[in-house]
């Protein structure tokens, strides 16, 4: 709908509205965008509701106005709406006191019809004369224009208020798979798998653990050579993480069998041969996962052990292929009834540059805070959970803000923790997009990505006995479902009875990422995305060689002042990526850890643009 009077007719004549539930469901309308709202809205009030005892009248406080002009007050009358209506009106808005809403208004001078959005639900009013509002019901139609948050509805809103030629809100992935294929087998079942860079030239290969013995596979043309016999990697992993041990500048991987730790280390010639760790390798019995991290005045990486009980274990490099075993602080009591634990996640999660460590549970988590001379404070309880049974998570900054959020897949499905900085963490999935309502149980991995190359982070959740799904990010924590992309992955026999994991990742330097499934009996297959190639725009960051640190570092991409996301780089891993929509002057910032923030400016023109931090101490 393209005129104004238009919309104002489609708000005042819709029929579409339920007064049960109070949060509704709906497929993206291409037609009509945030965008579109924005533009055709009269007046737009970002406002609270005042605390204390609602009755047939619901008071808000305008806290700002984004356009028009705000009433001299601003309330809701409920008495026309059935008694069990307003009482769940009610209800919903007695749980907001305090919490942003936003009221968007159509007709002439700000009287006739509108919407409030309150975290995550469109309430429709009529009326409006002297900032009244008569209280209509739940409008179904809305969602489609805008599923997630009011905190990120207000964000967009102002994206789009400063970007009034330029501003993007997709509704629809924008690309697809150019060919689907069987790249080889891991025989079995998988344990994890990882994009790693060898030699740190930035030239990707496909490492895969598994019960019956790892593959390593090199891209080769438009495929993938299995290389694991012709470098001699005869490791069987049950868990697995990659790191420079011996500080010569090639990869090393660190792998426990379920009985003990080995580190294959890499050869001049490429090949490897297990080598016995050195030193006091006190390990849990029960190890989750294993993640490289840099340690302070150390050239080697340290290993962060996760046990099943929930003690995480540092081993900190003393010298090549040398660690001290050190439990990370934390009173016993704060996993008593966590239940089962999972693989730490390791990054700069609140933004002052140090490294630090989460551990989710079946139920609460646990956050270490980094110091800044090395080591962990005492663990703190945290929201960041996974599932019964364990699950998959994983990072990624989904609303823009270069903090990293996280993504959590499990027997119970999927959920998502927004990053409010300063250690705060809120499970947001039921405000996050049509993932809120499509995600389903029994899910077996999970991942973030950008596979539409436009700087959003976009998703995949891959399940035990259906087909895998992927989701793309419209901004601002808010996902669309990407059928066509799954729909493709049907060519893979038995898909779908289920996968085991997968995996982004531009494994051939083609300016976008690829993505690798697992199938459920162990063959690999790779959907090689559509947009690699000429005219492919974006940013790739990675670690030299020989880094100062091997992090992970949090590297943020900025257009202007706008940050466009934040994603994660550590040594042996692959770039941080980020696709743009348009060329042109961008900013890449980051911190080392402990350190101040470091800045580069780059130019960005029609192919994909490659940044080594080689200035880096």
């Amino acid at each position: 709908m393209s005129s104004r009077s238009e919309w104002v007719r489609r708000i005042a004549g819709s029929s579409a509205v339920v007064l049960f539930p109070l949060v509704a469901a709906a497929l993206i309308n291409p037609e009509f965008t945030p965008i579109h709202l924005v533009a055709q809205s009269e007046t737009i009030l970002a406002a609270r509701v005042k605390g204390g005892k609602i009755a047939d009248r619901v008071d808000l406080a305008v806290t700002s106005v984004l356009k028009g002009k705000a009433p001299a007050a601003l309330s809701i009358d409920l008495s026309k709406a059935g008694p069990q209506h307003a009482d769940l009106a009610r209800k919903h808005l007695s749980a907001l006191a305090g919490r942003p809403a936003l009221l968007f208004v159509g007709g002439r001078k700000g009287a006739g019809a509108g919407f409030l959005h309150a975290r995550g639900t469109w309430l429709r009013l009529r009326g409006g004369k002297g900032g009244t509002w008569r209280f209509e019901g739940v409008d179904q139609d809305m969602p489609a224009v805008w599923a997630g948050g009011t905190d990120m509805l207000m964000r967009c809103v102002r994206y789009i208020q400063a970007h009034p030629a330029g501003a993007s809100v997709p509704v629809s992935a924008g690309t697809g798979w150019r060919a689907v294929r069987k790249i080889g087998s891991v025989g079995g079942e998988a344990c994890d798998l990882g994009a790693v860079d060898l030699i740190g030239d930035g030239k990707l290969c496909l490492f895969v653990a598994g019960r019956k013995g790892d593959r390593l596979l090199r891209p080769a043309k438009g495929a993938f050579e299995d290389v694991t016999e012709t470098v001699k990697l005869s490791s069987a992993s049950r868990r697995a993480a990659w790191g420079d041990f011996n500080a010569d500048g090639r990869m090393d991987l660190a792998s426990w069998d379920g009985k003990a730790l080995t580190i294959w280390s890499q050869a001049a010639d490429g090949s490897f041969s297990a080598v016995r760790p050195r030193g006091t390798l006190a390990l849990p019995p029960d190890v989750v996962g294993l993640a490289t991290l840099g340690v302070a005045s150390a050239r080697m990486p340290g290993l962060l052990v996760s046990g099943a009980a929930g003690r995480a274990v540092l081993l900190r490099p003393t010298g090549k292929n040398a660690f001290e075993a050190a439990a990370l602080p934390g009173p016993a009591g704060a996993v008593k009834d966590c239940g089962k634990a999972q693989a730490c996640l390791v990054a700069d999660l609140n933004g002052d540059s140090l490294i630090d460590v989460v551990q989710p549970f079946e139920r609460g988590g646990l956050v270490y805070w980094g110091r800044k001379r090395g080591g962990f404070d005492a663990a703190k309880p945290c929201a960041v959970c996974c599932t019964t049974g364990g699950g998959r998570a994983d990072l990624g900054d989904f609303d823009g803000d270069g903090l990293l959020d996280v993504l959590v897949a499990g027997a119970e499905g999927a959920r998502i923790f927004q990053n409010l900085g300063k250690g705060a963490f809120e499970e947001s999935l039921a405000l996050s997009g049509e993932v809120a309502y499509k995600v389903q149980p029994f899910a077996s991995w999970c991942g973030v990505g950008d596979f539409n190359n436009d700087s959003r982070r976009d998703l995949f959740i891959t399940y035990c006995n259906q087909p895998a799904w992927l989701y793309f990010n419209r901004g601002f924590r808010s996902f669309g479902q990407a059928p066509k992309l799954a729909l493709a992955l049907e060519e893979i026999p038995d898909y779908r009875k289920g996968q085991q994991m997968g995996l982004l990742a531009d494994f051939g330097g083609t300016g976008a990422q690829d993505l690798i499934v697992v199938a459920d009996n162990g063959d690999l297959w790779c959907a090689f995305n559509e947009l690699g190639g000429q005219g492919a725009r974006c940013v790739k960051v990675r670690l030299p060689a020989r880094p100062a640190t091997s992090g992970p570092l949090t590297v943020s991409l900025w257009r202007l002042r706008r940050c466009l996301g934040a994603d994660l780089l550590r040594a042996g891993g692959p770039a941080a990526f980020f696709g743009v929509e348009e060329a042109g002057p961008y900013t890449l910032r980051w911190r080392l850890p402990g350190g101040k923030e470091a800045s580069r400016r780059i130019v960005v023109g029609g192919k994909p643009t490659t940044v080594v931090l080689e200035a880096a101490k």
